[in-house]
């Protein structure tokens, strides 16, 4: 449990931090390592620098813990294009073993999920067991090795990486990954409930390498992918300006496919996708998000009423040659 007296501040004051920042890293690496001083102070002075000249509230974050004014903590989060890097992350003695270190990490990799970052890496001294103990824990792996003397002294720099769930639209180039990823997921959520000719039928139609590209192309519909590095794990499939019969066309768009890849449930990935996917909508102007989901689909529903859909009716669902209920679910977006 975290001591009530640390603070942590998300606001750089460079005037004041680049210093105090370049201070807590001389003290801690001088006293308890072999480097430190003036060449070491102006190494971390020069890219406190970069973070201070280039700095974007949508991508980039600072964290910096306080005991009572005094710095005892930071991390920071870099702008790498579509990486992001992690730097200056180190806490003093006296604050360690109190959690600190988890707070950090969890507010770091809550800042990389809502901006998107498809990885991230991060450059460290080999030596710094603790560190990298803490960074393996996160899912980084170290993937590269290296002499420096950067730091005033010669060390071995390690790199270590990790991929990040990220989502981006559907280029015409995802068509054969996309139909082999809808196919799976759709067979995966039904196909112990609809006999098998049911499900042939259904997706021999739905699902074809030609209807996927035909969608991909059509203005009027809009693909979101959920990947991790390159793997193409869930989707989600929007029709716009399309309403069931409880509503107007007029700023409503529907969700008609939304699927993660079961290798990846449990993750709450589901709820960063549709997070994603309801935060397009608002910025593309739609009022209203509806879908439609299956009467029997317990899963399915308790996600949709827990991410703020309500049930506004029902419509028919025709599935080969059998005619199953949907509840219609909709949600009414706020403006930010």
């Amino acid at each position: 449990m975290l001591s009530h007296n640390i603070s942590i501040r998300t606001d750089f004051r460079p005037e004041h931090d680049v210093e105090a920042v370049a201070q807590l890293h001389d003290a801690i690496y001088s006293d308890g390592y072999s480097f430190g001083g003036a060449i070491f102070s102006t190494y971390v002075k020069e890219g406190l620098e970069e973070f201070t000249n280039h700095f974007s509230p949508d991508r980039d974050a600072v964290w910096l813990c306080e005991v009572e004014g005094k710095l005892v903590g930071s991390l920071f989060l870099m702008n790498r294009g579509d990486k992001a890097q992690l730097r200056y992350f180190l806490l003093r003695q006296e604050v360690r073993g109190l959690g600190l270190g988890k707070r950090l990490m969890g507010l770091f990799f809550e800042f990389l999920q809502k901006a998107n970052y498809a990885s991230c890496y991060l450059w460290t001294v080999k030596g710094l067991n603790e560190a990298a103990t803490l960074y393996l824990k996160y899912g980084f792996i170290l993937t590269e090795e290296s002499e420096s003397t950067a730091f005033g002294t010669s060390v071995i720099e390690q790199k270590y990486e990790v991929q990040l769930p990220h989502v981006l639209p559907a280029q015409i180039s995802d068509a054969e990954e996309l139909r082999a990823l809808s196919q799976q997921t759709f067979v995966d959520t039904y196909t112990e409930y609809n006999t098998s000719e049911n499900m042939e039928m259904h997706i021999s139609t739905k699902f074809t390498l030609v209807q996927i590209q035909k969608e991909l192309t059509d203005a009027t519909v809009k693909y979101l992918l959920l990947k991790k590095g390159k793997q193409l794990i869930g989707f989600i499939k929007l029709i716009k300006n399309h309403a069931p019969k409880e509503l107007t066309s007029e700023g409503v768009v529907e969700i008609e496919r939304f699927y993660v890849d079961k290798a990846f449930h449990g993750l709450q990935l589901g709820k960063f996708l549709m997070n994603y996917t309801l935060d397009w909508c608002r910025n593309m102007g739609f009022a209203t998000v509806w879908l439609g989901v299956w009467e029997e689909n317990a899963r399915a529903l308790r996600f949709y009423t827990k991410m703020g859909f309500e049930k506004i009716g029902e419509h028919v669902f025709v599935l080969g040659t059998e005619v199953q209920n949907d509840y219609v679910m909709a949600l009414t977006l706020k403006m930010l």
